[in-house]
């Protein structure tokens, strides 16, 4: 199987152990994206990187083969099983050798939580294998981040940097893990380890829940028992004491 490769001026970054390039959708358009679109640097060079971050996410041609055809194994700055490319945009259908992009979502994204400024959009291409008419949706998935073209304005005499907000797009790459089977483990990245823990601790809250909820029920249980045990006692006593009247009555 032929593997894209990465252009021969790519130089790879080395980050310090530990770090991840795992930006938010309104920083990688904000600081990557844009810098790239207009050929900035989006950071200063740093002394104990000793490398533009622009370096850090190169350009291929995404879609012009299989998610597994990328050249993944070069990138190693993200989270697991997620990878950053620049790309061109791909408009209408999106056709490899093998399968095909479809879109599932489409997004806005906005500057930040506080300041709803349309930056860019966002959307989602699953890769399915086959033709379109009988496709089966694989593991990938890529999300493709392009520029606002209203809020990022340039010169109208500049042709090549709006011919480049058009067409330049950023892509995350994922590749999701089928399931396991029950007994199996595996190693987890960051995200997986967070999630996991909200999950665990969501499920505790559920379990307390539930342990409360069934401490209720069993009190109600026994303030029911308490009340059929009073009444019947009652019965019974009332039951008593008219067979103890009817018997002086008869004895007298």
């Amino acid at each position: 199987m032929e593997q894209v490769a990465v252009p021969s001026g790519y130089e790879r970054v080395v980050l310090p152990f530990g770090y991840k390039f795992c930006p938010t959708d309104s920083e990688l358009i904000l600081f990557y994206l844009k810098s790239k679109i207009l050929g900035q640097d989006p950071i200063v060079k740093k002394k104990s990187l000793d490398q533009d971050l622009i370096d850090i996410i190169p350009t291929i041609d995404v879609f012009s083969s299989n998610p597994d055809q990328l050249p993944v194994g070069d990138y190693e700055h993200g989270s697991c099983s997620e990878w950053y490319f620049f790309s061109n945009r791909r408009k209408g259908k999106i056709l490899t050798k093998d399968g095909f992009y479809r879109v599932s979502s489409r997004n806005h994204v906005y500057m930040s939580k506080h300041k709803k400024e349309l930056i860019g959009f966002v959307r989602k291409l699953d890769f399915y294998h086959g033709r379109p008419d009988k496709g089966s949706k694989s593991q990938w998935s890529i999300y493709e981040y392009r520029v606002n073209p209203e809020w990022l304005q340039v010169n109208e005499m500049d042709h090549a940097t709006r011919e480049k907000i058009l067409n330049v797009v950023a892509c995350k790459v994922i590749y999701r893990q089928p399931p396991k089977p029950e007994g199996t483990f595996e190693l987890l990245g960051v995200r997986d380890v967070e999630l996991f823990i909200k999950n665990q601790e969501m499920d505790n809250v559920e379990l307390e829940l539930n342990e409360k909820d069934q401490k209720e029920n069993e009190n109600e249980n026994v303030q029911l028992e308490l009340k059929t045990s009073r009444n019947e006692r009652d019965r019974k006593g009332k039951e008593k004491d008219q067979n103890e009247k009817g018997n002086e009555r008869i004895k007298k």
